[in-house]
C-alpha cells in the first residue's frame, strides 16, 4: 500500500496539472465526451486527486516534525498507541502544516482555472466566453483578475485566523 501511494503521489507530483486535466478528459466515454449537449462536470477535473497528493506529503511531513519527545512523553504517562496519536501527534501536527496547507488550499483555487481548458463552467472559462463573444480582451481581464485578487485574499486572510486560532503560545 505504501509503495501504491508513493508511486501515485510522485506521478501526481511530477505532472503538470494541465496535462492531468487533458489524460482525465481523454479517458472519459467517447460518447459522453463527443455529445455536444453534454456539459462537463466538476468532477471530471483531477484537482482533487491533484490536490490529495499534495497534501498526502503536506501531513507527512507535518507527522515527520513532531519532536519525538512528546512521543515519547505521550507513552511516558502511559498514553496508548491510538491515545497518543489522537492527543498528542495529531494536534502537533496541525499546528506544523496550517502554513502549508493555507498555500496549497490557495493553489488549488488558482489551480481551479485551468478547469476552462475542458469547458468546465468557472469564472477563466465564463470570462473566455465573454472575450470570445464581445471582442473585450483587456476589460474581461480588468474584471476577472480582481475577481481572483480578492477571492484569495479571502481565502488567505480566512486562514491566516485559523493559524493564529491554533497557534502555540510564545
Amino acid at each position: 500500500m505504501r509503495a501504491a501511494v508513493a508511486a501515485y503521489v510522485e506521478f501526481v507530483r511530477n505532472v503538470p496539472l494541465l496535462l492531468l486535466v487533458y489524460l482525465v478528459v481523454s479517458t472519459e466515454s467517447p460518447a459522453r465526451a463527443a455529445s455536444p449537449t453534454t456539459r462537463r462536470r466538476a468532477s471530471s477535473s483531477p484537482s482533487p486527486a491533484y490536490a490529495g497528493a499534495y497534501l498526502v506529503e503536506v501531513f507527512r511531513a507535518g507527522l515527520d516534525a513532531v519532536p519525538r519527545g512528546l512521543v515519547d512523553a505521550g507513552m511516558a504517562i502511559g498514553l496508548t498507541r491510538w491515545q497518543r496519536l489522537l492527543h498528542v501527534r495529531l494536534p502537533t501536527m496541525f499546528r506544523v502544516v496550517l502554513p502549508s496547507l493555507s498555500n496549497a488550499f490557495i493553489s488549488l483555487f488558482k489551480d481551479t482555472s485551468l478547469a476552462s481548458v475542458i469547458a468546465v463552467p468557472e469564472l477563466t472559462y465564463g470570462a473566455q466566453w465573454i472575450k470570445t463573444n464581445s471582442f473585450r480582451v483587456i476589460e474581461v481581464w480588468v474584471v476577472v483578475t480582481p475577481m481572483y485578487l480578492a477571492t484569495g485574499y479571502a481565502l488567505l486572510y480566512a486562514l491566516r485566523r485559523v493559524e493564529r486560532r491554533f497557534a502555540v503560545g510564545r
